[in-house]
């Protein structure tokens, strides 16, 4: 691939040098096309390092499940140069990507200084030989066999391929509605890999005993992000969950907004829940 590289550097090179020479200063139509093939064979050069990537779907196949799963990565601005990065793992995460536009939100709130940079991996809940068949209803209600999925296989793999932080507290998992309550989920059974549980309008009611697994179990190393809207979004079963966690003496970030059901409500909170669990760190004044 090197070697494709500096033969099209090359190209564009004698190209321009000829426009100059019939005297024009701007790149021909050839020099530009020369140029996008440059750009596409070698994308990490554009993206990783300068306005961060998202990737293509890549695909895992699940051992525990039984069948394959394809996730999405965004890897942050000047990537090569980071190390130890922070980690949230989204759920729903075609929807996140296409709906909630959070890679555009991530690279945003990282310019403006407002979150330290961070990995993203969005979780497509779809069957990849059928992506009208959606598997949600089936992975994210305390599903074990998901559980596993996540912790032991799509972890280890993402932590082989970037350049992640290996530590719980590094890591969050993030879902909305059905994903909220994986989340929950996801906090009893993998506080030694996921300390950040985020939930959007958590719909709990599939599994009714879950606040009161809450309140017999011993308190975990958790920190939690939950929100819910004013109108049809379980908020009475939201707050029931938030004060039952309180009790507990959890931390809690929790919100709620005029909103429903609906990406009216989860994405303008979006930011609230990068920067709550990314924030940049402040610079101490010296003497």
């Amino acid at each position: 691939m090197h070697g494709y590289n500096v033969y099209i550097c090359l190209l564009i090179v004698n190209v321009h040098n000829k426009s100059l020479v019939r005297g024009t200063n701007i790149l021909t139509h050839m020099t530009k096309a020369i140029f996008a093939l440059f750009l596409l064979l070698n994308s990490s050069f554009v993206a990783s390092d300068y306005v961060g990537q998202l990737s293509p779907n890549i695909t895992i196949t699940s051992s525990h499940l039984g069948y394959d799963v394809q996730y999405r990565v965004f890897i942050p601005k000047h990537y090569s140069e980071l190390d130890d990065l922070p980690t949230i793992y989204v759920t729903d995460g075609q929807d996140y990507i296409k709906s909630g536009e959070m890679p555009r939100l991530m690279k945003r709130l990282v310019g403006q200084n407002r979150m330290r940079p961070a990995i993203a991996v969005f979780i497509d809940s779809r069957d990849t030989a059928n992506l009208s068949h959606n598997r949600r209803n089936s992975q994210f209600v305390c599903n074990y066999q998901y559980f596993e999925f996540v912790t032991t296989e799509l972890v280890n793999k993402i932590d082989s391929d970037y350049r992640t932080s290996p530590n719980a507290e590094d890591r969050v998992i993030l879902g909305l509605s059905l994903g909220g309550l994986n989340s929950a989920c996801f906090g009893l059974l993998a506080s030694d890999t996921f300390t950040g549980i985020a939930m959007q309008s958590p719909y709990t009611l599939p599994v009714p005993d879950l606040i009161g697994y809450y309140e017999k179990s011993e308190r975990l190393p958790l920190n939690f992000f939950i929100s819910t809207g004013a109108r049809n979004d379980g908020r009475r079963q939201t707050r029931v969950l938030q004060k039952a966690l309180e009790k507990k003496g959890y931390p809690i970030k929790y919100r709620e907004v005029g909103g429903s059901h609906d990406w009216y409500n989860w994405r303008p909170l979006l930011d609230d829940i990068l920067v709550y669990y990314f924030p940049q760190e402040k610079l101490i004044d010296g003497p």
